[in-house]
């Protein structure tokens, strides 16, 4: 799954949800359905998001978590994206269980 998180998702239900894993051009093109996307592209005078390097990291992360079958939930809530560059605020993992 991926939103602009905060009351994007909250008010909006504004997000865009993938089987992982995904490639790049899938997740780019799940960036670009989301109603949020002009914030993605510079809004206002604030710098647009590198989209393509948002997109690999979507796409590294969904193919590192399909992966791996220990996971059973990852959570990155926030990811501060900052032009070109990104800060994970917070991260969360669940371990599968095991049957």
């Amino acid at each position: 799954m991926a939103g602009l998180g905060g009351v994007w998702i909250e008010a909006l239900k504004d997000t865009a949800l993938r089987l992982a894993p995904v490639e790049v051009e899938e997740a780019l093109a799940m960036l670009d359905e989301l109603k949020g996307q002009p914030v993605l592209r510079g809004l206002r005078g604030r710098p647009p998001v590198g989209l393509d390097r948002f997109a690999r990291l979507i796409a590294d992360l969904s193919q590192w978590s399909a992966a791996a079958p220990w996971l059973g939930e990852l959570d990155l809530n926030p990811i501060v994206a900052n032009g070109d560059g990104f800060t994970i605020v917070d991260a969360r993992m669940r371990i599968a269980t095991c049957r």
